[in-house]
């Protein structure tokens, strides 16, 4: 009786292994993007993504993904005549409201320094007392998985979710001397949402 108890048990485990094996392979993802174009901060925007249609199946995940592009322009004249440190400090970062009080952020704090010769007598932003650079600055991407899946369900073919896209960011330059600067950021954005659900399974006949 015991062995047939024990044959039970691990007849019972595998069953619902497959079972849970065979919802996994039946699962099927759809995933949307839309995008911002790079501009200069600080903005207010926002991306539109289709719904999920639940002619296509059961939603049963709803994942996003949020992207980043940041380029920062600085100009730096050292005004004194003897050489001195400067320092460049950036805060801030990128926010995406969801439909349930939730958001997605992207936050940046970085800081750069050096240093620059005395003032050469030309405002020109460039060496040796000036600095004129461009740069693309890394933002990590940022994932988030939503569980409160209904908002994302269509409620009529087309629907669609509009999600506010904001960013704020803050520079200062420090010097140990007199110094002129100028700093421009630009940012731009690219949010997707993938759908994960189980397919309708089509009835005999086509029907």
């Amino acid at each position: 009786m015991k062995h047939l108890w024990n044959i039970l048990c691990r007849g019972s485990i595998l069953t619902i292994l497959l079972s849970s094996l065979l919802l996994i392979a039946s699962a099927e993802t759809v995933s949307f993007c839309d995008s911002i174009p790079m501009q200069i901060t600080d903005w207010n925007s926002s991306v539109t993504l289709p719904k999920f249609d639940p002619e296509m199946g059961t939603l049963t995940g709803v994942d996003l993904k949020s992207e980043s592009n940041l380029s920062r322009d600085i100009s730096l004249e050292n005004m004194n005549n003897n050489s001195a440190n400067f320092a460049l400090f950036l805060m801030g970062g990128l926010l995406i409201e969801l439909p349930n009080s939730e958001s997605i952020s992207q936050n940046v704090n970085q800081s750069f320094e050096g240093r620059l010769s005395g003032f050469d007598g030309s405002k020109d932003y460039s060496a040796p007392s000036g600095l004129n650079k461009s740069e693309v600055i890394a933002v990590e991407p940022a994932f988030k998985s939503y569980f409160a899946i209904d908002d994302f369900k269509a409620s009529f073919v087309g629907e669609k979710a509009v999600l506010p896209v904001m960013t704020s960011f803050s520079t200062q330059v420090q010097s140990s001397g007199s110094a002129s600067s100028r700093v421009t950021l630009k940012a731009g954005a690219s949010v997707c949402i993938t759908y994960t659900y189980e397919p309708k399974i089509a009835k005999e006949g086509g029907i």
